[in-house]
């Protein structure tokens, strides 16, 4: 009996382990994370909010005249930082669902980071493409499943920081649908920003026995120091 229990415990210690390790996108907590790994970064992702075994729920959504609203579709968190400035583009072409919303936030105090079993997180939203909004490309090879209807974002010169994405569905074109498969696609592009300065060291100790010094007419004189 007491191998039984130690076994059970066991298997929920594991259990605990590998979901804490996971990043399902189902909170910000739980936002999947994006690394980027060079100056030309392209990653996409597909999630299914309409999966029974998902802790998918819809967004809680703050307005500038300080209302709320939840949004119609449950939304996928991705969470991903930047050391420099750089364009993006974000978008959910070529998802299943025809109407999706697009949130880009970020969060009002970086050194504080969500907490596990929070239900809300204090962020300012930088760009949203939401309900009723449309956007048709004209230099895109687009994909079967593109809609205007689903979210784009398009951020320059985008400073260093911490972001989140949120990606939910909305009904309309849906056909009365808000959850299902989302593909979310975030584009990083570096190449145009200005690099960082380098860092101003102190000059080093001359110690060579060879020196040069100007006299008045800015002619150069060979010296050599006493040893």
């Amino acid at each position: 009996m007491k191998q039984k229990i130690l076994f059970i415990l066991f298997m929920c210690i594991g259990y605990i382990c590998v979901y804490a390790q996971g990043k399902d996108g189902s909170s910000y907590y739980n936002a999947i994370p994006i690394i980027i790994q060079n100056n030309r970064f392209s990653f996409s992702d597909t999630k299914n909010t309409a999966a029974t075994t998902g802790a998918y729920t819809p967004y809680y959504q703050e307005f500038p005249d300080g209302s709320y609203r939840w949004t119609e579709g449950k939304v996928v968190y991705y969470r991903f930082e930047t050391t420099r400035e750089g364009d993006f583009i974000i978008h959910n072409w070529g998802s299943g669902l025809r109407c999706t919303n697009l949130f880009l936030v970020t969060p009002i105090n970086p050194s504080i980071p969500p907490e596990p079993m929070a239900f809300s997180y204090p962020v300012f939203t930088l760009a949203s493409f939401e309900k009723g909004d449309f956007y048709l490309p004209d230099d895109q090879e687009l994909s079967e499943n593109f809609s205007g209807m689903q979210g784009y974002i398009y951020a320059p010169r985008l400073p260093a920081g911490i972001y989140y994405i949120i990606a939910g569905g909305w009904k309309g074109g849906n056909m009365g649908v808000a959850d299902g498969n989302i593909r979310t696609t975030l584009i990083a592009n570096f190449s145009n920003a200005v690099p960082p300065e380098a860092p101003l060291l102190p000059e080093s100790v001359n110690l060579s026995p060879v020196q040069y010094k100007y006299d008045l007419s800015g002619n150069r004189i060979k010296t050599i120091k006493k040893q």
